[in-house]
């Protein structure tokens, strides 16, 4: 049983047994807070811990079980290479912080009636910084060693291996330049395994995730009890409970179901369609027409992008579900208005991190334009490597290089850049993008060489419009032949037709122009807080649904507009949200229908 995102067991079982648990032990928690500040007197907690582990949080136990559960339902295998990578990790981190430069004075520098005694010498700072250097490149050489060989030599590649690997890179990268200074084992292991963000990502800094905990009460080792409350004071974040500091931020519990519903059914109701097709026509892409061919590569182009997107907006709502937030780690790539554009959207996460830890220690943009266009291809290079070792990624890689580069040398053109500013000219690189991120995707899919050449004859061909049956068929979705038939459509291949382009016109409407799922689900959350003056509309500028933020003359000012509504105005804003609702659960109910003929992620395989 794997525990996926769009399964039964997930969605039925493990969420909602996650959400609970989690909610029961804060609200449990918030009253024996609320029942202490209110009596003057020590919180009794029910979910009493030994002394030595008071200052660990039930709430962090709990999520962190979960995610070892959530892991292990892959396989033992899989579950203890990723146990040992992270026994490995914690040792490393741990050797850096302890060696660290910072460490050291801070070790042996003390202050005795105003004289500063044992400060270290330059000569016993040089040794930390070697010795943090060497502990880090050796880190980093044995948790890259163990990804090259599941991922290139082993027949076996654990799931969401790449990800942990280089997030603990991240993870060692922040403890080097002495950004960490105590790191908890249960932190710690609540970072590496949180199942919201294991198997898609994003590859998140450990200090943004620590940040994000203690936004949502849980960071910091601090007492059950850390801060005394009174009741004069009931409205601070300690009297309503651990993660009042972060409501503001977070949508609420109906936002986020609303946000994983659309991820459900981006990834179930369109990738996993289109995918079905995809996997026929790949099969034997010698017996393709040409406008099958096209097809083809047109329905993976989306396949993938909503595969992917839908699969980091259930894990987004999962963590919104928690009180947690995750980067954003998808926004809109087939928007991009260039090459380097695209991959400031696509996967942001990744983009990040090879640019962090790869492209400025090659030396970036700094050494001229040669040096930085083979700076460039060395990145690509190796982000193709990543995904696969057949030559099919590398030359993909490849292409994305070349074209970065390209576009690199272009901008040098003071004729380029003056046509940039040209919406004309905006719209045709937007489309021009596309057109070539789908071309590429050709070999990203093909199982070899000699495939993508045969799909790529097959695109030269002469241009002539038939499809076979069988190809017809796999567009067939009988949740909308059923209507079809009774509104007197002839046959199933007309009705096969129908849906192909259906599906094929909605899918591209959604990657092209509609708003993303995230802010729809603002949207949402913003027409449910209409009337509620504590919520996180009221208190913050939001993003409205073209990216820009919002702001009125009086939250500039800083003053807190909260506008009385009449019951005309509340009738109309809750119309709006209870078709959304009705909306939503049609369509949950739809994915649900759906879950038997999910097809696995497509990123399990990088």
């Amino acid at each position: 049983m794997k525990l996926v995102f769009p399964s039964y067991e997930y969605i039925f079982l493990f969420l909602p047994a996650v959400l609970a648990g989690y909610h029961l032990i804060r609200r449990s928690r918030r009253a024996d807070g609320g029942a202490a500040a209110r009596s003057g007197k020590k919180g009794t907690d029910r979910f009493e811990l030994p002394e030595r582990l008071r200052g660990i949080r039930p709430e962090k136990l709990w999520l962190l079980a979960a995610s070892l559960l959530f892991y292990f339902s892959f396989g033992t295998e899989n579950f203890g290479i990723l146990l040992v990578q992270a026994i490995l990790g914690y040792i490393t981190v741990t050797l850096l912080i302890r060696h660290h430069p910072t460490a050291q004075i801070r070790k042996n520098t003390g202050f005795e009636d105003g004289i500063v005694l044992g400060v270290p010498s330059n000569n016993s700072l040089k040794a930390a910084e070697k010795l943090t250097q060497g502990i880090y490149l050796g880190g980093v050489g044995l948790l890259l060693f163990l990804l090259c060989f599941y991922k290139y030599i082993s027949p076996f590649l654990p799931v969401a291996l790449s990800f942990t690997t280089f997030s603990l890179i991240e993870l060692l990268s922040e403890a080097r330049d002495g950004e960490i200074e105590d790191l908890s084992v249960i932190d710690y292991l609540l970072f590496f395994f949180f199942f919201p963000k294991l198997l898609q990502g994003p590859i998140m800094c450990y200090t943004d995730f620590r940040d994000s905990l203690s936004e949502a009460g849980l960071g910091g080792r601090a007492p059950h009890h850390a801060a005394s409350v009174t009741a004069s004071d009931p409205g601070s974040a300690t009297a309503q409970g651990p993660g009042a500091a972060a409501a503001g931020r977070i949508p609420g519990f109906a936002t986020a179901l609303f946000y994983f519903v659309l991820g459900l059914g981006k990834k179930v109701l369109i990738a996993d369609r289109l995918g079905a097709a995809v996997d026929f026509a790949w099969s034997a892409p010698s017996e393709l027409l040409w406008s099958e061919a096209v097809l083809t590569v047109i329905c993976y182009s989306l396949q993938i992008y909503f595969d992917f997107s839908g699969y980091c907006d259930m894990g987004r709502a999962a963590a919104w579900m928690l009180g947690f937030d995750l980067p954003v780690n998808f926004d809109k790539p087939y928007r991009a208005a260039g090459i380097r554009d695209f991959w400031h959207r696509w996967h942001r996460s990744l983009t990040q991190f090879l640019t962090k830890r790869l492209y400025f220690p090659l030396g970036g943009s700094r050494n001229g334009l040669l040096r930085t266009l083979c700076n460039t291809m060395i990145v690509f290079l190796l982000s193709g490597l990543w995904h696969g070792e057949g030559l099919t990624f590398l030359l993909w890689g490849v292409l994305h290089g070349a074209a970065s580069c390209m576009e690199r040398l272009l901008g040098t053109l003071p004729r380029v850049r003056r046509a940039a500013h040209s919406r004309l000219s905006a719209s045709g690189v937007r489309i021009l993008t596309w057109l070539f991120v789908t071309f590429a995707w050709i070999f990203f899919r093909a199982p070899s060489l000699a495939a993508a050449g045969v799909m790529l004859d097959k695109i030269l061909q002469q241009p002539w419009f038939v499809l076979h049956d069988r190809f017809i068929s796999c567009f067939l979705v009988n949740e909308l032949w059923y209507p079809l038939k009774v509104l007197g459509v002839p046959d199933a291949r007309t009705g096969g037709i129908i849906c192909l382009w259906l599906l094929i016109g909605f899918a591209a409407l959604a990657a092209f122009f509609l708003p993303s799922a995230e802010q729809i689900a603002l949207r949402f959350n913003r027409l449910l807080t209409q009337g509620d003056p504590t919520g996180p509309d009221r208190a913050a500028p939001s993003e409205d649904l073209s990216g820009e933020k919002a702001s009125t003359e009086a939250t500039e000012a800083g003053e807190a507009v909260i506008p009385q509504q009449s019951g005309t105005a509340c009738r109309s804003h809750a119309l709006p949200v209870v078709l959304t609702a009705v909306i939503t659960a049609g369509l949950f109910l739809w994915c649900v229908f759906s879950l038997g003929e999910v097809a696995s992620f497509l990123y399990f395989d990088f």
